[in-house]
């Protein structure tokens, strides 16, 4: 019986279609590291108030002190460094692609990872909240009358694609790995890096807009 002994094994290719995946994981949190690092450093454009909009970038929401209008507690104090954000969710977001990159690099139902994930995950209702909050206010835009007509634009859409990525981000935080969506808990690495690139796409759109190099599409208001 003819055999092929230098052909691959079905397990050989699946461990290497899984580095592949892990690798690109990997380098999709790594781009989300420093894309997120520099836009912190710029300390401004992470609002978008032009032609009446009210848009707030999901890397500064919550924004509990800060220049935009969705600031909780007002302005920034004269005490607080120009690099230091407003809001907390930089630093959730970065806790929760460090614990994605740790089961990329090797995938492991360990306790503390699960405990960790388990509790980013109930931080991130917090911040889903917020982020349901600015998608809604992104959809009423100032007039020149002084009055708020409701429609969408280009950063509507940014901010509201945001919400549901990280409603399925949180499914697979919150699903054991045999469950309903048990699927999306084994790719919770790769569900979680995807989340994050979707969020700095919405920052970007903001930033852009911003900085008056992009125009905010509309399509009603």
């Amino acid at each position: 019986m003819d055999q092929k002994p230098n052909a691959p094994s079905e397990g050989v290719l699946e461990s290497e279609e899984r580095r592949a995946v892990s690798f690109a994981t990997l380098l999709a949190i790594a781009a989300f590291f420093v894309y997120s690092i520099w836009a912190l450093l710029q300390a401004d454009h992470y609002y978008f108030l032009g032609g009446g909009a009210n848009y707030l970038s999901p890397l500064f929401a919550p924004e509990l002190v800060g220049d935009s209008p969705q600031g909780f507690f007002g302005g920034r104090g004269s005490w607080m460094p120009w690099w230091l954000s407003g809001s907390p969710a930089l630093m959730f977001l970065w806790l929760i692609a460090l614990a994605s990159a740790r089961r990329a690099i090797k995938e492991c139902d360990c306790f503390i990872l699960l405990i960790v994930e388990r509790l980013l995950a109930f931080v991130g209702i917090v911040y889903f909240a917020a982020l349901l909050y600015d998608a809604y206010s992104s959809m009423w835009f100032l007039s020149n009358l002084g009055v708020n007509s409701f429609g969408f634009r280009g950063g509507t859409i940014m901010l509201a694609a945001s919400c549901p990525s990280v409603l399925i981000c949180l499914t697979a935080l919150f699903s054991g790995p045999t469950g309903r969506f048990g699927r999306l808990s084994r790719n919770r690495s790769r569900v979680i890096a995807i989340t994050l690139i979707i969020l700095a796409a919405a920052d970007l759109y903001i930033r852009l807009c911003s900085m008056g190099r992009l125009l905010d599409a509309r399509f009603g208001a």
